[in-house]
């Protein structure tokens, strides 16, 4: 499997620059075509309120919005053309709850890249909820942190894994990044045993299988702890 199609959240945060630079770099990598998408949140007023409200103030409302809809298109396809990869690329806006949309469109894709919300920065509009789409869109999940930037992504891989059916699922969704990845790590916190050395973590003598389950062309690790932590991977 390789990723031929990927999908970007672009939203009016300080933070989708480096959410575009990353996708785009990453499209590079693996030559995909990448998809910008714009998602403008129409108001919603009580219907009381709704409908006592001038058609002046609701074409100003639509204008502002597709002011701000076409200032992201243009710093996207500005971000895609600094790594020659316009050509490579296609913009979308759509209207609706983020979210849903971008669940539903996400399931076209390979990979959907969004960002993760500041808690400090006070959107106008609702912004898709990550934790969300993980259980709507049903398809593999790039969260690019909302500090930093991000060059180069899915060079060493840290993979959370406890063998259940979940774990299985996220680790075959990695496989276009796992194969192209300089090395990975396998962590497993407090691993319970299991039947023919196959707990939560495999046995030491059975470490071998690990490089299997990863798809890593390269020698890959696999590592416990005793200490319960917050992993995400």
């Amino acid at each position: 499997m390789a990723l031929k199609d990927i999908l970007v959240v672009v939203d009016d945060t300080p933070a989708a620059v480096a959410r575009i630079d990353a996708a785009a770099a990453l499209a590079a990598r693996c030559d995909a075509h990448l998809v910008g998408l714009y998602v403008i949140v129409p108001l919603v007023l009580p219907a009381y309120v709704e409908s006592q409200l001038p058609e002046e103030l609701r074409e100003a409302q639509r204008i502002v919005a597709e002011e701000k809809a076409l200032r992201a298109s243009v710093l996207f396809n500005e971000r895609i053309d600094r790594v020659g990869r316009l050509a490579r690329s296609e913009w979308r806006m759509a209207r609706g709850d983020p979210t849903e949309v971008v669940a539903i469109q996400g399931r076209y894709s390979d990979l959907v890249i969004v960002g993760q919300i500041d808690p400090d920065f006070e959107a106008e509009s609702p912004l898709v909820r990550a934790a969300d789409l993980v259980f709507e869109c049903g398809r593999p999940l790039l969260i690019i942190p909302y500090i930093g930037q991000f060059p180069v992504i899915g060079e060493r891989i840290l993979i959370g894994w406890n063998a259940s059916r979940e774990a299985a699922r996220a680790v075959a969704d990695a496989r276009p990044l796992l194969v192209k990845a300089r090395g990975g790590t396998g962590l497993c916190v407090k691993p319970r045993g299991g039947g023919y050395g196959l707990g939560d973590a495999p046995e030491p003598t059975l470490r071998g299988i690990w490089r299997i389950i990863t798809f890593a062309p390269l020698p890959s690790t696999f590592m416990t702890a005793t200490r319960r932590s917050a992993i995400f991977c």
